[in-house]
């Protein structure tokens, strides 16, 4: 078989355009996960079992207000994350140059919720990435 020009660049151009299309398609499904990021860590912490729309009692921000500030005191630059309908629980975040990290508490109690270590959705959104 005689070995052309055209028939090498037919070949090269099939696996490129293999690969491009491989690497088009995970990025595309990554990002439509990475929407929903929030909902997918959830759902891979069942131990948070807090009802949408509670609203926290003074007692637990009473609670997170101390942590916040115990947190300051020792340099930590921390802040709270307010529950809202897509993540119910009381946060208490900082970032350790990489993502935010950080304890969970209830919004009722303020108990510390002890939550298993998972990537979760930012798995998807960093893939994304």
């Amino acid at each position: 078989m005689r070995e052309t020009l055209r028939t090498r660049m037919g070949w090269l151009h099939a696996w490129v355009g293999f690969i491009c299309g491989l690497v088009l398609t995970c990025i595309c499904a990554t990002g439509t996960l990475a929407v929903f990021d929030t909902e997918i860590t959830r759902w891979m912490q069942p131990e948070i079992r807090i009802p949408a729309g509670t609203s926290p009692t003074d007692t637990a921000l009473d609670a997170a207000a101390a942590r916040v500030r115990e947190q300051q005191a020792r340099g930590v630059f921390a802040f709270l994350n307010l529950p809202s309908a897509r993540a119910p629980a009381l946060e208490i975040l900082h970032y350790d140059g990489h993502e935010f990290v950080g304890d969970t508490l209830d919004p009722r109690t303020g108990a510390l919720i002890a939550t298993r270590a998972t990537t979760g959705g930012k798995f998807f959104y960093n893939f994304h990435y």
